[in-house]
């Protein structure tokens, strides 16, 4: 059993060299403060003028701590009101002054500072290193033992509640201690003299957690090594073997998100931590945005490759931005974010040159790490050289603080600076991409001054005032892009050109490249134009702002960006009829207000998307492409993309609806790392599913079958077929009944091990090797598919839970696939199971006790036994109501539709019913014990739906009862109607009595229809009148009553016709042609055409896919009901991704079947080059005649490019016909040249050139 760590402590004393081992074993000691005052001089050198080696500050940026390896102590230095100080002191330096101080010889690292000073630092122990907490008094230090090995555990101070939290990385646990003053040695309570008494701090145990492993660790008994980043605010958590870094709250300690590292970014891992005796030395950091916490670095570096391994996040979309490896045997170099409290930002890397002091920074751009610049302007009164250096993201102003000759200087980063820094950057960027081959919607970003250069051509603007056109545009950071604006006022039309500066070998002129016309007619529609640095034309429209850019390589104008406010759009609406003059100082207004240019109006966008202009007898839609062209970023997608399909699905715009999942799935099939992108369709996947089942149907179909990101070859697997399992670690908080019931998790899979291992040594399999089959490794795609979310919430956790994509609705697409049967399996194993059969146990209890207690006689049963059952099944009883009851309060309309549940009350009510009425009138009428057990009977049946070979069964009853429901009510109207029929004509006209004889001349009279006896005279005559008589009843004549009537129809429909046999039929005209009517129509027509569409509907839910359905239904009830609140937030239990393996076999065989298009699937799933590689499998036929025509087009262009007579000639899959074999073209042509007939041996010549 895993080995319980005993509480860590944390123990204050005032001197630390008095400190006594025999008292780490104690929980929390604590000694009093010694008041004794002593006198600081901060005017002698810190550091006994030692080199300080190393800066620490604290999260919210006032207080920096200080080391000095030489001098063994540390420093600690205010930055108070540092906002407010002149800017031309903060330009130059200013120099702080230590208020603090602590030396120790054995003092060896500076680890971490809080916010109220307390200084985290590494200790030479005896053994082994330790921690220390030192709290910077100016007066006296106090200092704190912290049990811990800081060569594997590590701690932070919390940002928010100055708690110090700590990880033991061995012990897979984590402590919450906090800060009290505590009141020693108080003399009587009579004596008010404050100095009579003693305060002292102690740190107390606040909280303990605990780290579980996903069910898999737990069942092979093994515990990965955990790997983790800290910061202030977050906890980022992984193990050995996974990529997954999740993201936790270090106040709350609840799960946040997750992000994926990349495989070949190994130094970045967290768990490739190395000891201190390892050979090679691993260097890792994290930052995080310091102002708006939207980006998160990571930062590795190992002498084992000498890289500088970084990545960036996005934190909101979880998705990666761009990573970067820089090769390099200097380990100094460090990573911050800057420039993020006023726009895009950027990332600092700085450090020391090998053997030097001097600094040296460079500016990264954070969308793309590959482009830097030099940034030592950004702050160039910096010394040349420096002891150490830390930059320092702030809210108002970024920061640098430097230390030299033991003096520390802040000194403010130049915005101005940075922000020629960010577009020097962007503009790098741009130059490379002019000659990118690749489409790319957004090669150049934004300028940081676009807003404000927008903001100056509004200024001074006039409704009834155009710009002074024709006219060009260019700018001075791109001169090689020249936009023409002209417009017709006669017309009303507006035309914008751009060119392109050509130079060739003698001279340079300009080239034309698109023409764009597609603008509203108006007498007056631009205001003003401008070239901005990236090339792009901002044109100040009637209809509002409109920014153009020049896409590659196509080199064609589109639209890019579109704002306007609601008074704008008033006044456009009326400039068609009467002018409303709009005044541009309201919207300079509005866009002054905004940080940065403000994004799009998604819901305007919606609104304008099928506005088209026609011109040269063609349609173009430029909010249609502005759409589509502006969510070809996975950032901006990831951002955007659940608005924009939220509000397409409301407007019913399914063409936008397509539009957004096709870009996710496309985006996918790109990069199976996209599938963070996907979360965008599970969002909206219940109003999908209500309003497009079909785009739901080819999207499940499509994400059927993506590889794990880890996966690159065939593992082995003892496990069943389509095994689900997670990869998620599980923080929760330790108490008393959660370890208890962690043991006996622990207990079962031990105690199932060895039932396991004693079954192998009988049957002599143990000494058998075992190597499994061969898997392939998938996941389930659909990113918080059926994750909960982890915030509390006492209403909707309770009374009204909150549901997830999973429970909402059921996707018959989505059971069609592997995906389905991987996450109900995983599901079922992880909890479902065990909460079933504990259900199921509970209700043969609850079964049997009812039973006997109704259905044995009193002279078996004694009356308070019986008592005591009836009471125990109401008990029972009640409680499993209960659960019906929140499932009905949850979702009426839901719960009643589904015919399972009037079983489940039936087989509570009645029993309940049944109970308390014999428990207070006595025995009750046999009809309600009765029904009460044959409902509990039934109940019982159901529950075996939950096993596949009965469940199919019970798939098929309900799937069939809903297809053929409308056809029984049909025929139960004809019965109906032929009921009434036969009511009219067979009913008695006359009054009679069953219990006294009448005799009257109605055919319809029961006492004329029943058996009558004559008595047979001598002479052979019968006699007039009968000498006995049968008592008719209620069953003598069925057509008496409407109910008994249409019981009559029901028999004799299937079969049984004694209600007619009283009747004759040859003076009735009428009823015989009733009967022959009804028995044709009815009993052989419609009876034979109801059997036929059974056996259709049974062909139709003959499926495994029904039955994964109905358990899915099983599960969800499981999750909503029975789960405790904080279960549902285990993120072992839901995790955002689930994994599974398949049998190579299988998928060898489903790819064969979508190759062939022998699969019932409408859709094809992606299929990567990856897993055809893993599985052994060649590309399809279709992806191999794409492969063919890639290769003609390469020809094609490599032809047009030389453009020689011999290679004139283009080739197309159409025109291979006429190149082989004899004829004058064959003549003609090169020798090599491909003929029909055999197209690879043309690319395998060597007689055709190499096409680069």
């Amino acid at each position: 059993m895993e080995k319980e760590m005993k509480v860590p402590l944390i123990v204050v004393k005032s001197n630390d060299d008095d400190y006594d081992d025999n008292e780490k074993d104690n929980i929390e000691i604590s000694i009093s403060q010694d008041y004794e005052k002593f006198y600081m001089d901060n005017s002698k050198p810190p550091h006994n003028s030692k080199k300080i080696t190393k800066i620490v500050c604290s999260s919210n940026t006032k207080y920096v701590v200080t080391f000095s390896e030489e001098d063994k102590s540390i420093h600690g230095w205010p930055i108070d009101g540092d906002d407010d100080d002149d800017d031309n002191e903060i330009k130059e330096g200013k120099e702080l002054h230590y208020n603090s101080r602590f030396q120790k010889d054995e003092l060896k690292d500076l680890l971490m500072v809080s916010n109220d000073r307390y200084a985290l630092v590494r200790i030479s122990g005896k053994e082994q290193d330790e921690f220390r907490i030192i709290k910077l008094d100016e007066n006296e230090n106090e200092i704190f033992y912290v049990k811990g090995n800081p060569a594997c555990d590590q701690g932070t101070f919390i940002s928010s509640t100055n708690d110090f939290f700590i990880i033991y990385k061995k012990e897979l646990e984590a402590y919450v201690y906090c800060t009290s003053q505590v009141i020693v040695n108080k003399k009587r309570e009579m004596d008010s003299n404050e100095h009579n008494k003693d305060i002292t701090t102690t740190w107390q145990l606040k909280s303990k957690y605990k780290f579980v492993f996903p069910q898999q660790f737990w069942q092979n008994e093994e515990r990965p090594t955990i790997g983790f980043y800290l910061t202030p605010e977050k906890l980022f958590l992984t193990y050995k073997g996974s990529n997954i870094l999740s993201q936790w709250d270090l106040t709350t300690m609840t799960f946040e998100k997750q992000y994926l590292l990349e495989l070949n970014k190994r130094n970045v891992h967290p768990c490739v931590k190395v000891d201190d005796d390892d050979i090679f030395e691993i260097k890792q950091s994290m930052v995080v945005d310091g102002t708006k916490k939207n980006i998160m670095a990571i930062h590795g570096y190992s002498t084992f490759n000498y890289e500088h391994q970084i990545i960036v996040y996005n934190m909101k979309t979880e998705l990666k931005i761009s990573s970067f490896t820089l090769p390099s045997e200097n380990s100094t170099s460090n990573i911050s974010i800057v420039g993020t409290s006023e726009n895009d930002g950027g990332m600092l890397i700085y450090g020391f040159k090998n053997g030097e002091e001097r600094p040296e920074y460079f500016l990264h751009d954070l969308n793309n790490l590959d482009f830097c610049e030099n940034a030592q302007a950004i702050s160039s009164v910096l010394p040349d050289h420096v002891d150490a250096q830390l930059v320092v993201n702030k809210e108002m102003s970024d920061k640098i603080v430097i230390a030299k000759d033991s003096k520390l200087l802040v000194f403010n980063i130049n915005d101005r600076e940075l922000r020629i820094s960010r577009d020097r950057l962007k503009l790098k960027k741009l130059i490379r991409d002019q000659t990118d081959k690749t489409f790319k919607y957004y090669p150049y970003p934004y300028p940081t001054t676009i807003l404000t250069t927008i903001l100056m051509m509004l200024e001074g603007l006039n409704w009834n005032i155009s710009a002074d056109l024709p006219a060009e545009y260019t700018c001075y950071e791109l001169d090689t892009i020249k936009w023409s604006v002209n417009h017709w006022k006669k017309t009303g039309k507006t035309s914008i050109k751009v060119s392109e500066l050509v130079y060739d070998e003698k001279s340079a002129e300009w080239k034309d490249l698109d023409e764009f016309k597609y603008f509203p007619p108006r007498e007056i529609f631009v205001f003003a134009c401008k070239c901005i640095e990236n090339g792009d034309l901002i044109m100040i429209t009637k209809q509002g702002i409109r920014i153009f850019t020049i896409i590659r390589p196509k080199k064609k104008i589109r639209m890019r960006y579109f704002w306007d406010n609601e008074y704008w759009r008033e006044a456009w609406k009326s400039s068609k009829k009467l002018e409303t003059p709009f005044n541009f100082d309201d919207a300079r207004r509005e866009l002054y207000r905004c940080e940065k240019l403000p994004p799009l109006d998604i819901t305007r966008l919606i609104e304008l998307y099928e506005t088209f202009y026609i011109e040269n007898n063609s349609r173009v839609w430029p909010f249609k492409d502005l759409l589509r062209n502006y969510l070809q970023d996975t950032s901006t997608l990831a951002g955007y993309g659940k608005k924009v399909l939220y509000k397409a699905i409301d407007a019913k715009k399914g063409n936008i609806v397509e539009l957004i999942c096709n870009m996710c799935t496309n985006f996918l099939e790109k990069d199976p790392d996209n599938f963070y992108l996907l979360r965008i369709i599970v969002k909206c996947l219940p109003k999908l599913q209500q309003n497009y089942p079909e785009i739901v149907a080819e999207f499940m179909a499509k994400s059927s079958m993506i590889l794990d990101h880890q996966c690159f070859i065939a593992t082995n697997s003892e496990q069943n077929l389509v095994h689900g399992y997670s990869r998620d670690v599980m923080i929760y908080e330790k108490n008393t009944f959660w370890d208890h019931y962690h043991k006996i998790q622990f207990f079962y899979y031990k105690f199932y091990n060895i039932i396991k291992n004693v079954i192998e040594t009988i049957s002599g399999d143990e000494d058998e090797e075992k190597f499994g089959i061969p898997v392939v490794v998938f996941l389930i795609p659909l990113y918080k598919f059926s994750s909960f979310s982890p915030k509390f919430n006492l209403y909707y956790d309770v009374y009204n839970p909150k549901s997830n994509a999973f429970v909402d609705l059921h996707y018959p697409a989505f059971y069609k696939e592997w995906n389905a049967e991987a996450l109900l399996n995983f599901k079922w194993n992880t909890y479902g199971k065990y909460y079933y059969y504990t259900n199921w146990t509970w209700f043969l209890i609850y079964l049997l006790i009812f039973a006997l207690g109704t259905t044995l006689s009193d002279t078996t049963l004694s009356l308070g036994i019986r008592k005591a059952l009836l009471s125990i099944t109401i008990v029972i009883g009640f409680v499993f109501f209960t659960f019906e009851i929140r499932d009905f309060v949850w979702r009426p309309r839901r719960y009643l539709r589904n015919f399972w549940n009037l079983f489940d009350c039936g087989a509570y009510l009645f029993p309940i019913a049944t109970s308390v009425y014999w428990l207070k009138y006595g025995q009750p009428p046999l009809w309600l014990p009765t029904f009460a057990n044959l409902l509990v009977d039934l109940k019982f049946l159901l529950f075996f739906r939950v096993f596949e070979s009965y469940g199919r069964y019970f798939a098929i009853i309900l799937g069939v009862a809903k297809h053929v429901f409308s056809f029984v009510m049909i025929l139960f109207i004809i019965i109906l109607s032929f009921a009434h029929a036969f009511y009219i004509l067979l009913r008695p006209q006359q009054p009679y009595v069953l219990t006294n004889p009448t005799v009257n001349n109605d055919v319809n009279n029961p006492w004329s229809l029943t058996d009558q006896f004559y008595q047979m005279n001598p002479d052979g005559t019968i006699g007039q009148n009968p000498i006995i008589v049968k008592q008719p009843d209620s069953s003598t004549n069925m057509f008496a009553w409407p109910q008994t009537s249409l019981l009559a129809m029901y028999l004799l429909l299937i079969g049984d016709q004694n209600s007619l046999q009283s009747f004759t039929y040859l003076e009735r005209h009428s009823l015989a042609l009733l009967i022959i009517t009804f028995s044709f129509f009815t009993v052989i027509y419609l009876m034979n055409l109801f059997i036929g569409l059974l056996n259709n509907a049974i062909e139709v839910n003959n499926d495994h896919a029904n039955y994964l359905i109905e358990k899915s239904r099983i599960i969800a009830e499981i999750e909503l009901f029975y789960l405790f609140p904080h279960q549902r937030r285990w993120r072992t239990w839901f995790p955002d991704i689930i994994y599974y393996e398949v049998p190579v076999d299988e998928v060898r065989k489903q790819i064969h079947l979508l190759d062939t298009t022998q699969s019932s699937s409408t859709y094809s799933p992606i299929i990567s080059s990856r897993l055809r590689d893993i599985v052994d499998m060649p590309k399809s036929y279709n992806e191999q005649q794409q492969d063919l025509l890639s290769k003609f087009d390469a020809i094609n262009k490599f032809f047009k490019k030389i453009n020689l007579d011999g290679y004139r000639r283009q080739f197309s899959v159409s025109s291979l016909g006429s190149l082989g074999g004899n004829g004058e073209g064959s003549k003609q042509s090169k020798p090599g040249t491909p003929g029909t007939r055999d197209i690879k041996m043309y690319f395998a010549s060597d007689d055709v050139p190499d096409i680069d």
